[in-house]
Protein backbone atom coordinates (compact mmCIF):
# COMPACT_ATOMS: atom_id res chain seq x y z
CA UNK A 1 0.00 0.00 0.00
CA UNK A 2 2.37 2.43 0.74
CA UNK A 3 4.88 1.71 -2.10
CA UNK A 4 1.70 2.40 -4.46
CA UNK A 5 0.71 5.61 -2.73
CA UNK A 6 4.58 6.80 -2.99
CA UNK A 7 4.72 5.57 -6.76
CA UNK A 8 1.39 7.83 -7.51
CA UNK A 9 3.16 11.11 -5.55
CA UNK A 10 6.38 10.38 -7.59
CA UNK A 11 4.25 10.28 -11.00
CA UNK A 12 2.19 13.59 -10.41
CA UNK A 13 6.24 15.17 -9.11
CA UNK A 14 7.52 13.58 -12.60
CA UNK A 15 4.13 15.14 -14.78
CA UNK A 16 4.33 18.60 -13.03
CA UNK A 17 8.62 19.05 -13.71
CA UNK A 18 9.93 18.35 -17.53
CA UNK A 19 12.31 16.19 -16.19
Amino acid sequence: MASRSLDGSTHLIKSSVPF
